[in-house]
């Protein structure tokens, strides 16, 4: 039985990655198939398109920041509750994989940190250095 809950916890710890990671370019995938079809369609009949259209807005700063923030923030506790959870249903050998999720969480947190310092001296500067 314990043999099956370490190798379930395995398969769930690395398989649901694949899958978001699946879904999130799936989803992205169609958003962008369902773009090209509707200018398609306005190129078809004759209808004037925005040049917008094919520009992406550039993000501020200030956005990109508070993503930084919430993913490092998420990836540091999912890492976390892996963590825990691994250590319970198996050995610290197993649960030190956690740790993947946990770094590039602290990396999100340390850039959010460098962006926010950064954007204050820009701010405070009158300029924004973004």
């Amino acid at each position: 039985m314990e043999n099956f809950i370490s190798t379930l916890a395995i398969i769930v710890f690395f398989g649901t990655p694949i899958i978001i990671v699946w879904l999130w370019l799936r989803f992205v995938s169609q958003r962008e198939k369902s773009r090209n079809q509707l200018i398609e369609k306005a190129l078809e009949l004759n209808k004037d398109i925005n040049s917008e259209l094919f520009l992406r807005p550039k993000k501020d700063a200030s956005v990109i920041n508070r993503r930084l923030l919430v993913s490092g923030i998420s990836l540091v506790c999912f890492g976390l509750a892996a963590f825990t959870v691994l250590l319970v249903l198996t050995n610290i050998s197993y649960a030190s994989f956690a740790f993947l999720l946990l770094f590039p969480g602290l990396g999100f947190l340390i850039a959010h940190r460098l962006i926010a310092k950064d954007l204050k001296k820009g701010q405070a500067g009158g300029q924004r250095s973004f």
